[in-house]
């Protein structure tokens, strides 16, 4: 009977471990699952732009509530403002409460709006989106995306980001992800060379569904006009189905309801894209070299093309060096080599993460590392934008015969401001402390080069500061001087005019009249140079 109880007491321990295991299992499972269903690839494309306007209050555009608006805020129930009050199953829901604790809270107040005001998001109506596609022609290839979700993340230093979300069912295999990062990307040509510039673009891009339709032709520009800070239709029109009728163009305009926006530093859109290819990851864990950590030529050529977007085969053609240069600093492998291999590489043109089977690096990929990529670019583009800025100033300020004018000093030393909150604001040092995610947030600040643009924007915008400074001291010089010429019209006129001397009318016909034409020539040049200060002062 003793034996009977000890088996079974065995058996149901076993039992217990059996469905732990299963149930962890089935909850990896599911998490991908989700996500991945028959997806064979997930493509975010991310781009950011700025609007010349700076007096344009972006918010009231997209915030507008009319039947022509297709966005709205991006409710979520995680507010900076109120994170000891959230309750997780009552206020959020799973995927809002790993992004809580994936990030610090100086990262949050980047990613979830609050009072602030450092960022607000909104997105495409849920109706809108739904069996929208998003579709790229390049030949005879035509590659069918299924769109997810659309975002629109503004920032206060003036940029803003479009995140579309798609996922590809249909093109399974590499060379198609390679050819739907690239020709996806691009929304205007590169260059204009002969036929080399449609080259490097789609035939045609289009979204298509039941309540958005744009398309645009590449192809047709050999014979017409184009801007030459030009943004494809199939992104303007997104932004053009706004609450407030406004109009987005990249050509200049000075129209009231119009808006001129440009990309900000590359013409293309930024990739972060998740594959997931059991018989690929198979075939790198196969030719891994653990002792060294290296690919064999093959995987190496085929990890640097999907990483800097080629689609020509192109790394299979450079020199071994080459390639191991442009690939190893990219790569995170600490996940490779267990059960279910992981790869997550990082450049200054994609975020590639591959993984052999789902699991919750699925959700991760959509919810959490690509924010990671939309604060990085967020704060180059917000640097390019105070460049900008600060160029403009320079031309302003050293051009001849221009007046550095007291507004002109307030208006530089306010841009001198901003940038000291943007620092402190968005110049984190870590957003996590999670081993992957520091990895991507240090890596896109190395692509992007941000800690050097950091640098000599600080350098630009001091030098700005000394140049008005010094232009402020001079005019409070001017004060000084006038002040001190009214002292010594004073001091003069008592040391020469005694009480005594006015009773005598020997001094009116000697000394007093050198005294009057020394009162009046400092009289003369105390109200020229108030005038000239007082008119300097108001920008005249």
């Amino acid at each position: 009977m003793q034996y009977a109880k000890i088996k079974l007491c065995h058996l149901l321990y076993h039992i217990k471990i059996y469905i732990g295991c299963f149930v962890e299992h089935q909850i990896n499972t599911c998490w991908g699952a989700l996500y991945l269903d028959d997806i064979y690839s997930y493509h975010t494309f991310l781009f950011p732009f700025a609007w010349e306007d700076d007096s344009v209050n972006m918010l009231t555009v997209f915030r507008n509530e009319n039947p022509e608006n297709i966005w709205t805020v991006a409710d979520t129930a995680i507010q900076s403002s109120n994170f000891s009050r959230a309750v997780f199953l009552g206020d959020m829901n799973p995927t809002e409460y790993n992004e809580f604790h994936f990030f610090n809270e100086a990262a949050r107040n980047l990613i979830f709006p609050d009072e602030s005001g450092l960022v607000h998001n909104f997105r495409v109506k849920s109706d809108i989106v739904s069996g929208t596609q998003y579709i790229i022609t390049k030949g005879c290839n035509k590659y069918t995306l299924d769109i997810s979700n659309i975002l629109l993340h503004i920032f206060s230093t003036g940029i803003a980001i479009i995140e579309i979300k798609c996922r590809n069912r249909q093109h399974r295999n590499l060379k198609a992800v390679k050819e739907i990062n690239e020709y996806g990307r691009r929304i205007a040509m590169p260059f204009w060379p002969g036929n080399s510039g449609f080259s490097k673009c789609a035939d045609l891009l289009e979204l298509k569904g039941p309540h958005i339709n744009e398309r645009d032709d590449f192809c047709s520009y050999r014979n017409e006009k184009v801007s030459f800070c030009y943004v494809s239709k199939v992104l303007r029109c997104l932004l053009n189905k706004n609450g407030s009728g406004r109009v987005f163009r990249a050509k200049y305009t000075d129209k009231e309801n119009e808006i001129q926006i440009r990309t900000i530093v590359d013409e293309k859109m930024y990739d972060c894209c998740l594959i997931y290819d059991k018989t690929f990851a198979d075939s790198l864990i196969n030719s891994y070299e653990t002792n060294d950590g290296s690919f064999d030529r093959e995987s190496e050529a085929e990890l640097a093309e999907l990483l800097y977007v080629e689609t020509d085969e192109g790394y299979h053609n450079k020199n071994i060096r080459t390639v191991k240069e442009k690939l190893y600093g990219c790569l995170y492998l600490d996940e490779f080599t267990t059960g279910n291999p992981k790869l997550t590489a990082i450049s200054d043109q994609a975020y590639i993460k591959l993984i052999g089977k789902p699991d919750y690096d699925v959700e991760y990929f959509d919810k959490i590392y690509t924010k990671i990529i939309i604060l990085g670019i967020a704060q180059r583009m917000s640097l390019a934008k105070f460049s900008t800025r600060i160029n403009k100033w320079t031309d302003t300020l050293g051009s001849s015969g221009k007046k550095i004018t007291m507004n002109k000093v307030n208006s530089v030393m306010r841009l001198q401001k901003q940038f000291v909150t943007f620092q402190n604001q968005y110049a984190l040092s870590e957003v996590t402390v999670k081993s992957e995610g520091r990895f991507i947030y240090d890596s896109i600040r190395e692509k992007l080069n941000i800690q050097a643009e950091y640098a000599d924007i600080t350098g630009q915008i001091n030098s700005l500061y000394e140049l008005v400074s010094t232009a402020q001291g001079n005019a409070f010089n001017k004060w000084g001087l006038a002040l001190s010429l009214i002292a010594m019209e004073l001091s003069v006129t008592g040391h020469l005019i005694t009480a005594d001397d006015v009773t005598h009318l020997s001094f009116l016909s000697y000394g007093g009249t050198l005294v009057l034409a020394i009162e009046g020539i400092i009289a003369a040049i105390t109200i020229w140079l108030v005038t000239g200060v007082i008119f300097n002062r108001k920008g005249k």
